[in-house]
């Protein structure tokens, strides 16, 4: 394949692992308005979309890493950089490649901000549960006396605060 041949085809393939991780970032920045405004029902068509975008990009990607393995032999975290690097005088393709990097770090970031959302979300939940059950007291909570010595229903030994 020839060099314009080969960049239009990388061109391509970036444009489409774009366009996938912007909708990738809507889903995201839609779960997180969701998750803050409790709003619990949409979410699994969410999850079922962000599902379906995630196989569609790995498919794009595995098309990324097959013609970078086919033109370039450097290691294989840097095949594709480097292949976009050999064929692309213009450094359009690099721009494409910086611009998704940098919509990839974003949807890492929404996505674990989301995920430390749901993270919190459950520990309230287990703990209102935790409640509902009558287990009103902590599970790992112990208090000291004024002499230092630890009181707490786990707590038979009395250790004492200040002694290793």
């Amino acid at each position: 394949m020839s060099e314009p041949n080969l960049a239009a085809q990388l061109s391509s393939l970036l444009e489409n692992q774009h366009r996938f991780s912007s909708e990738l970032k809507d889903l995201l920045q839609q779960e997180q308005q969701f998750l803050l405004e409790n709003q619990t029902e949409p979410m699994a068509a969410l999850i079922e979309q962000k599902e379906k975008l995630a196989r569609q990009m790995a498919i794009a990607q595995n098309q990324l890493n097959q013609l970078a393995e086919q033109y370039n032999r450097a290691e294989p975290e840097h095949r594709l950089a480097k292949l976009i690097q050999a064929v692309d005088p213009t450094g359009h393709l690099s721009q494409q490649w910086e611009s998704l990097l940098e919509l990839a770090k974003a949807c890492k970031a929404l996505n674990e901000t989301n995920g430390a959302t749901i993270n919190l979300k459950k520990r309230y939940a287990e703990s209102g549960l935790a409640i509902l059950r009558g287990q009103t007291e902590p599970r790992a909570s112990n208090t000291y006396s004024k002499r230092g010595i630890e009181s707490g229903k786990n707590n038979s030994s009395g250790r004492i605060l200040n002694k290793a």
